[in-house]
């Protein structure tokens, strides 16, 4: 795991074009004897580092996945203890590149993972009225 150095406040996911934009939820996964958590998963200690973030972004090249954690100081129990005086959380972003650990990361930290996309200028409710495959096939 290497450390990334990020500068700018951390906001909403972007892409270049942001033709498709939408929300994503996890759940944790089920808290079991011999399953990692999220902290061993990442060899973050739970002692010193509050992970409050996982980005993830997937290019032709290879995914990478980011934890940002915020150090946890000697007297700080919550994040809000943390929070700087401009009202901002300051946070490492530790990068994982290497495609198994990223893989081992998602099928081991969660549950179920829930990405939704739908087009930026699609402006009504999408409902889905009938199932099908996803093979060269024509409406109708």
């Amino acid at each position: 795991m290497c450390l990334v150095t990020v500068t700018e406040p951390v906001g909403f996911a972007s892409t270049r074009w942001n033709d498709y934009v939408g929300t994503v939820a996890a759940d944790d996964a089920a808290v079991l004897p011999g399953v990692p958590s999220l902290y061993e998963l990442t060899g973050l200690d739970r002692s010193h580092w509050i992970v409050v973030g996982v980005d993830l972004k997937v290019t032709a090249k290879v995914p990478e996945l980011v934890i940002l954690a915020a150090a946890r100081g000697p007297e700080a129990a919550k994040v809000e203890d943390l929070v700087d005086a401009s009202g901002r959380l300051p946070v490492t972003a530790f990068s994982i590149t290497e495609p198994d650990q990223v893989q081992r990361f998602f099928t081991e930290a969660f549950g179920q993972l829930s990405i939704r996309l739908r087009p930026r200028d699609l402006g009504y409710p999408v409902r889905v009225v009938e199932q099908g495959m996803a093979h060269n096939t024509s409406p109708g």
